[in-house]
This record gives C-alpha cells, structure tokens and sequence, in this order.
C-alpha cells in the first residue's frame, strides 16, 4: 500500500473515531451522568423520611415483640384513650412507610429497576420489606407440617419437594377454608378435609386415612387449615399507598405522607384499603402463636425495617435520622 493511500485512510479512521467520541460516546457519558445525579438526587430527597418512617415503625414492633408489650392489640382492651391511640398509631406507621415506598417508586421508578446503580440493595430490600407483608407461602408448608404430624404422616425433608407437596394440598384446600370452612355443616367439612387428607397421602405416598381416624381428628384438622393471616398483596399495598400520600407544593420532594389526623379520619369512615393494614393488627396474640400466621408475619416486618434503617445508615448521604443507639437496636433484631 502507497503512503498515499495508507495516510488517506488513517485520515478517515480518525475522523470516524471523532465523530463516534463527539457524538456518540460523550453524549452518552454525559447522559449517564445526569442520571446517576438525578438518583442521588432523588436517593437524598427520599431517604430520610423513608428513614424515618422505617425507625419509628422498628420501635413500635420492637415494643410488641421484643419488649412484649401488646395488650392494646386486643380489642377488648382499647377501651381507654391511650390503647385505642397506641393501635390506631401502630396502624399509621406500617401504611405510612408504604406510602413513603410508593411515593418513592412514583416519582422515579428507576431507582428501585436500575440495578447497576449503588442504590441497587436498596432496592432488594424494598423489595424485601414488601415481600414480609406479601408473600405467605410458609403458610402453606406449615399447615402441611401441622397436618402431617396430626395423622403421623412422614414428610420429605427437601425443601422444593416439600413446597411442591404444600402447593397440591392448598389447591385441594381452595378457597373455601379461608371463607366458609368454619361455618360448614359436618359432613361439607368432613368431605373438605377429606379431599385435603387424600391429597396430602396421595404426594407422600402414605396410606389413605380411615373414616375413624378422621373423624376423631376432624376439629384439629379443621383450625390447622383454617389459620389466621392478613397478607397484604403488592397491588394493595399500591392501593395503601396511594391513600396515605399527596402531591406535595413548594417541597424538594413531589410526594409527601397524610399527617396522623387525616389517617385517623379514615380509620373512622372505615376505609377499604386502611382497613386491610387494621386486620394484620387486630386481635393478635403474641402469645400464642398456633393458627395466626399473622404473629410470624409481624416479626418479618420487624426484620425487614431492620434492614433497611441499617442500608440507609450505610449510604453516603448527609439525610439521616439514626443514632448509635438506633444501629444497634437495629443490628441485634437482624443478627437475633
């Protein structure tokens, strides 16, 4: 090749090479910075209320659990202005970290979806918080445990095999234990448990149960599948969300969270939605934990929130409401 020719078409290499910089890798570049800024933008502009609401639902759990101080969870016992306040608050702090969340996930939804941002375990624990008022499938593989040891059935100690045996049994279970079950005539609620019981002998590979043994542990199997729960779906918490928050005017942040007064109003004309958060509280009893998943449930929340005061702590950003003492408290819940 001439020099010419070979300095041509260095020439030409070199202006492509321009041209992708100029306008393609630093537009680019420049795009991806403005987008890490406006994260870490919305990171400070979030993180402290979310802090905030995060800490003060921990201590009022903490409370409940840890400290076993619970007793205006029993509606018997709001009869004085301080219980019926301590529910009603408790109430407010689990809807109001929701809507922080929402109110988060609406003004930039990237946040929580772009992974390859530093605020990527941020968004797992979200996710993870959300998941404890969600997701109940050790529901299902307890009432299979409670089951199998009722009728002396043996259980596959692997854990995907047993899941895949509590799923079959919750499909013969259907929807009407959670709804009629404990109002079924006798012999509806024996045919039910029936179906349950040949299901569950049926995956284990078991001996079907005689009519005998079935009747005489009919009650028992009855209030094992029928448990107390209040799960509260993603959907629903959109729902909640979206009843606890506003557009906020003249705030560095678009969205902002109903003050105590206007939440207790809704408790009072018994709103759908907050009235969903109310059944996760109500009547609980920490004490004894037979049939009311609503117990475990609880304690999961108490991790999560645990969790995500300690990732906000670890952010450097200058929004944080935490003292030494609040890491601490925080950090025993998840390592206990």
């Amino acid at each position: 090749m001439d020099p010419s020719t070979q300095a041509a078409i260095i020439g030409a290499g070199a202006a492509i090479l321009t041209t992708l910089v100029k306008d393609i890798s630093l537009p680019y570049l420049k795009h991806r910075k403005s987008k890490s800024d406006e994260i870490k933008s919305l990171t400070e502009r979030y993180s402290y209320p979310l802090a905030n609401s995060a800490l003060s639902l921990f201590y009022r759990l903490r409370e409940m659990i840890v400290d076993q101080r619970h007793d205006y969870l029993k509606q018997i016992n709001r009869t004085n202005t301080f219980n019926e306040y301590k529910f009603n608050s408790s109430v407010y702090r689990l809807a109001s970290l929701i809507g922080w969340i929402r109110a988060l996930k609406l003004e930039q939804s990237s946040i929580l979806l772009n992974h390859s941002t530093r605020d990527s375990t941020l968004s797992h624990l979200v996710a993870k918080f959300e998941s404890s008022l969600a997701d109940g499938p050790h529901v299902e593989v307890a009432i299979i445990r409670g089951l199998s040891s009722l009728w002396a059935i043996d259980l596959p100690s692997e854990p995907g095999e047993l899941a895949s045996i509590a799923r079959k049994c919750d499909q013969a279970r259907n929807l009407i234990f959670g709804n009629t079950l404990r109002d079924s005539s006798k012999a509806k609620l024996k045919e039910s448990i029936r179906d349950v019981a040949n299901a569950l002998c049926s995956c284990t590979r078991s001996q079907f149960l005689s009519d005998e043994i079935l009747f005489e542990t009919i009650e028992r199997a009855k209030n094992i599948l029928s448990p107390k729960q209040a799960l509260i779906y993603r959907d629903w918490q959109s729902a909640i969300g979206d009843t606890v928050i506003y557009e906020a005017k003249d705030s560095i942040r678009k969205f902002d969270v109903i003050g105590y007064a206007e939440f207790e109003s809704k408790i009072e004309s018994k709103n759908k939605w907050i009235n969903i958060v109310i059944e996760l509280f109500n009547d609980v009893d920490l004490n004894c934990i037979q049939n009311d998943y609503r117990v475990k449930q609880l304690y999961e929340i108490l991790r999560a929130s645990s969790s995500i005061i300690i990732k906000i702590n670890n952010l450097d950003i200058d929004s944080k409401p935490f003292t030494v003492q609040n890491i601490n408290d925080a950090k025993r819940v998840i390592e206990n």
